[in-house]
């Protein structure tokens, strides 16, 4: 049996192909944008770690950083919340993803640890480990092949 794949990538395929990708990807990085935006706008507790943060991650293993922002919601279990990250490398590429954390109250603060999965390219599965009070949200992260920090505070108004 055979195949045809003549005109499989037709300039015109593959125009809409790229189209498609880039709208794609663009849809996602304008959500968490407009979501953080949204945010921004609204009043932030001081007893409770959801709301923006922005900050810094940093590489232990191979000495990498960039820009972070966060944005982190509650879930609808006590102790459950959901931290939506957006962090740049090599000062031009943006990757978002999603942690369930687990938070207990301490005094003045909250310690936290949780995952998210990143897929293979990304390291896999990541794991996280911190605390976060009204005015500072630090972590230690760990994966396949790499490990290190974010360190966030809340956005200047």
């Amino acid at each position: 049996m055979k195949i045809n794949l003549s005109g499989f990538l037709t300039p015109f395929s593959f125009r809409s192909f790229t189209l498609l990708s880039l709208v794609l990807v663009l849809t996602g990085c304008s959500t968490f944008d407009r979501d953080y935006k949204a945010a921004l706008k609204q009043p932030v507790s001081a007893d409770s770690p959801v709301g923006p943060w922005t900050g810094r991650w940093s590489s232990v293993k191979n000495s990498h950083e960039g820009e972070l922002r966060c944005i982190v919601q509650k879930d609808i279990s006590d102790d459950l919340y959901t931290a939506r990250f957006e962090a740049r490398f090599w000062k031009c590429f943006t990757y978002t993803s999603t942690a369930t954390l687990t938070m207990t109250p301490k005094v003045d603060e909250f310690q936290f640890d949780g995952t998210a999965q990143l897929g293979w390219l990304a390291g896999g599965e990541y794991k996280y480990e911190g605390r976060v009070n009204p005015k500072f949200f630090f972590s230690e992260y760990q994966c396949n092949w790499d490990n290190g920090t974010f360190y966030m505070e809340r956005p200047k108004p």
